[in-house]
């Protein structure tokens, strides 16, 4: 919008001087002594008035455009889909499915498992960078469509065999049915459950934000 607004100026200016420069060259190059006569500036008077006015108002349109296209962005970012891990209720409230422990790729790896608890489908699902304690790993998954309730689930792969604890910083760029693109970035610290029948990682916490881009 600055930039806009300084385009108008800088047009209107140009405009309000056109008149002014048009005197000068027929005073200087054809001898023609218009710009010290009453009637002239009366006339650029109304023409300054008339330009002005215009401006302004192609200004007031320029800003309103900006404004609806404001509320339309707030409107379509208030129905998204995002991504919230599966949960089985207890008696005392909630707890988070286990990750589990399972190969991907040859390796050992958790198994996230994700549902789209949003307003709305998630038509892309593309991982920006995943970390496991601090190290950067590499994921594969680019999933394209996620329904409204859909669950998924996303292998990470462990750096390390039989890591006791795990802490996996995620950020997965997303989009909703009207285009809208945002970040999903998601922290979860996991411990293993010492079992070795049912391999898994216990959830301990997990935190989310969205921001948009």
């Amino acid at each position: 919008m600055k930039r806009r607004t300084t385009i108008i100026i800088c047009a209107a200016v140009f405009m309000l001087a056109i008149p002014i420069i048009a005197a000068l060259i027929g005073e200087v190059f054809f001898k023609k002594h218009i710009i010290n006569k009453p009637d002239y500036w009366y006339a650029y008077m109304a023409y300054f008035g008339t330009v002005c006015l215009a401006f302004v108002a192609l200004y007031q349109s320029c800003k309103a455009d900006e404004m609806n296209k404001r509320m339309l962005t707030n409107q379509l970012r208030q129905k998204i889909g995002y991504l919230r891990l599966g949960w089985q209720a207890e008696k005392d409230g909630f707890r988070y499915d286990d990750a589990e422990l399972a190969q991907y790729n040859g390796k050992d790896a958790i198994w996230l498992h994700f549902i789209n608890v949003g307003e709305d489908i998630i038509v892309d699902f593309v991982p920006n960078y995943c970390k496991l304690n601090g190290i950067n790993v590499s994921v594969e998954a680019g999933i394209g469509v996620i329904f409204k309730e859909e669950g998924l689930f996303f292998p990470i792969t462990l750096t390390t065999p039989d890591e006791q604890k795990a802490c996996v910083e995620l950020s997965i760029k997303l989009k909703n049915t009207a285009s809208v693109e945002y970040c999903q970035e998601m922290r979860i610290e996991l411990k293993n459950n010492g079992s070795l029948v049912h391999k898994a990682y216990r959830i301990q916490s997990f935190t989310s934000e969205i921001s948009f881009l």
